[in-house]
């Protein structure tokens, strides 16, 4: 009985009151700050940089407040060296300002490849080694009834390479294999 005479008294309500007040001048506080610390609403458009060389890219991002950073770098030789491949956010993408692009790249020489094929090795596993690392090669036979079906080495312009040989993408070589 004593309790509820005490949540009906006067005390009680204004107190009640006071804290529902100071809740609700918190809760719109916080709202109105972060409002104003996020900059809410306040967008610019992701400008397309696909194709464009870098430094042109990184002055079309700074033009609009816009970062870039470079995540990765893919060899083709169909692609242009230093041109942008691909972009995160996209094109047109609405975003606030100062956020980071992040970009893809070509790159300007293909990257080099340890040969890993020596003398010995099955004529077909060598020729699968050299397909997954990119390396063209053509295929002469030479005289050798030991190494017959096998590996007798691997030239590029007239030197025979070793094992760990590094050969850029894309080059060419010539594999010998015995008869």
């Amino acid at each position: 009985m004593k309790l509820l005479k005490f949540i009906f008294s006067k005390t009680f309500m204004k107190h009640l009151i006071a804290a529902g007040v100071v809740i609700v001048l918190t809760i719109g506080g916080l709202y109105a700050y972060l409002h104003i610390y996020t900059d809410h609403s306040e967008h610019v458009e992701v400008p397309d940089v696909k194709g464009i060389s870098i430094e042109s890219a990184g002055d079309m991002l700074s033009e609009v407040g816009l970062n870039y950073v470079l995540i990765d770098s893919v060899y083709s030789p169909k692609g242009i060296g230093g041109s942008i491949l691909e972009q995160n956010p996209p094109a047109l993408a609405r975003v606030k300002r100062n956020r980071d692009i992040y970009l893809t790249i070509y790159r300007s020489t293909a990257p080099t490849e340890e040969l890993k094929v020596k003398e010995g090795m099955a004529e077909g596993v060598a020729e699968i080694i050299l397909k997954n690392k990119g390396i063209r090669f053509e295929k002469t036979y030479e005289s050798n009834q030991v190494l017959a079906g096998l590996v007798v080495k691997v030239k590029k312009d007239k030197e025979t390479l070793k094992l760990n040989s590094r050969i850029m993408r894309g080059e060419k070589v010539t594999l010998v294999v015995g008869k």
